[in-house]
């Protein structure tokens, strides 16, 4: 699962710079009252849902920390690459003086 979630990050990277929920959703608001002019227009559960997704994606991404996360995966991936049966070399016991 690591480098799955090593591809994951890259595109969250990579993402970044066209991640603009909130515009969109101001988007769709400002679409809704323009074609209210035009057509009969009802907001009712389905805007609703959009709405609180679009919310709560737009916190979901202000509340990760990049750094850290790429730091997690990184780890993650190199205990992935360790071998299986590899077994912890036990510590060693002082020696007496």
């Amino acid at each position: 699962s690591a480098p799955l979630s090593a591809k994951a990050v890259k595109w969250l990277y990579f993402g970044e710079p066209w991640n603009m929920v909130e515009v969109f959703l101001l988007g769709v608001i400002v679409s809704l009252l323009k074609l209210d002019q035009v057509a009969e227009v009802s907001i009712n559960a389905g805007f609703w849902c959009f709405a609180g997704v679009m919310f709560c994606l737009a916190a979901t991404l202000a509340g990760i920390d990049r750094r850290e996360l790429w730091d997690r995966v990184e780890i993650a991936a190199g205990a992935a690459m360790e071998e299986p049966d590899s077994k912890p070399k036990p510590a060693k016991s002082p020696e007496p003086s």
